[in-house]
């Protein structure tokens, strides 16, 4: 679950995050639209409202996430419903918008193998007053080529001046302004909410956690601790020794229930060589739920810790507190809202998310005492409230 359904991704090298590279492969995608906008290839009936509108956001679970809130400031706004086109991973949340319509799916940039093994035959609307990009991969072009509509708005401009911002930010070590933030100006915005939480943006209706209970791990009475280890970069990666060396620690001074998440064979193998080395119970629902599942566990659960990554963003969304141990080589554009989430980390000198500067530079500079001391502080928080 690198992001958090991602397998299968290059992992070799610590210095160039060859998984992220992906998102290069936009760039045609985009020059086409532009040439099709340019030459009014979209150009549909006269329409004077946003009644029809279709969102394009094709991308891995960490940027669908930072699309959601300018996209449900943009329908309230203007009072109106949208249809929306995701990855397959992402479909199970999107189905679950609060004002969403239909939802199509076409693979991203990254076209995981998850996302190979969900194509469908499906039929999209021919016409919409509005569509607006704000990812596009070359199936998503595919699907909507052929869509008329009297306006449509395409994020790549905005895109490329923030893959300027993020490289001069880094280079000046400055603050970056935030992905889901950015989203705003693509709809013509203003008004970014910076008061601490993010929108409730899913509806959850009243029998929906009942789902869960067909999980174990997530019966008791125990403080429920969601742990997240895989990651498509080694750079990111925490070894076996420091999972199991914070767990015992925590385990002995906070008696909790560790329940790990994930999609992957190799997050499932880390699991089982983690358990192996403890003397207590530890539970995984790696490979066992959907998106919308993982959402509505971590709506049960009491804390994330994790490595940065989609399910961690996810967490923000469930209004989940998290640890994240944050690798060197991030730029800070997915951070959380709420002061009382808490990041760990040891920022390298040029990070770039893709390009590690320094050879030596990866997560396992994050020592355990840190983590554990995290920990520590956020229990005291946890303690206050108890669990909904």
């Amino acid at each position: 679950m690198g992001s958090p359904y991602i397998t299968g991704c290059a992992m070799n090298s610590n210095i160039i995050n060859f998984r992220d590279l992906a998102i290069t492969r936009e760039i045609i995608p985009f020059l086409r639209l532009r040439l099709r906008i340019m030459n009014r290839r979209y150009l549909g009936p006269q329409s004077n409202g946003t009644k029809d509108v279709l969102i394009v956001a094709p991308c891995i679970v960490g940027d669908c996430l930072s699309c959601l809130p300018a996209v449900e400031a943009f329908a309230s706004e203007n009072q109106t419903s949208f249809d929306i086109v995701v990855s397959p991973d992402f479909r199970s949340l999107a189905e679950r918008l609060k004002r969403v319509r239909r939802v199509f799916v076409a693979s991203s940039s990254y076209d995981t193998v998850t996302e190979r093994q969900c194509r469908i035959a499906q039929e999209i609307p021919s016409e919409y007053d509005l569509i607006v990009v704000l990812r596009l991969s070359r199936e998503a072009l595919g699907l909507i080529k052929h869509v008329r509509c009297r306006n449509i708005i395409s994020s790549d401009s905005v895109l490329s001046r923030y893959i300027l911002h993020m490289a001069k930010s880094s280079l000046l070590k400055r603050p970056v302004i935030q992905s889901r933030e950015m989203m705003f100006e693509v709809f013509g915005l203003n008004g970014v909410p910076r008061d601490g939480k993010l929108p409730a943006l899913f509806d959850i209706g009243a029998d929906d956690l009942d789902c869960l209970n067909r999980f174990s791990a997530l019966k008791g009475p125990e403080r429920r601790v969601l742990v997240h280890t895989g990651s498509g970069w080694q750079v990111k990666l925490w070894n076996d020794d420091r999972w199991v060396n914070l767990l015992e620690r925590i385990h002995a001074f906070d008696a909790c229930r560790f329940i790990f998440v994930g999609r992957g064979d190799e997050e499932k193998a880390t699991f089982e060589r983690i358990q192996h080395r403890l003397n207590f119970k530890i539970h995984s629902l790696i490979n066992d739920v959907n998106l919308w599942e993982l959402f509505l566990v971590m709506k049960r659960s009491d804390c994330f810790i994790g490595i940065d990554s989609g399910p961690r963003n996810l967490a923000h969304y469930a209004d989940l507190r998290s640890i994240t141990l944050l690798n060197p080589a991030a730029v800070k554009n997915f951070m959380p809202l709420d002061e009382r989430d808490i990041v760990v980390e040891r920022p390298n000198r040029f990070p770039a998310n893709i390009i590690n500067t320094n050879r030596g530079a990866n997560l396992t500079m994050i020592g355990v005492e840190e983590v554990f001391e995290a920990y520590r502080g956020l229990l005291t928080y946890l303690r206050k409230v108890p669990r909904s």
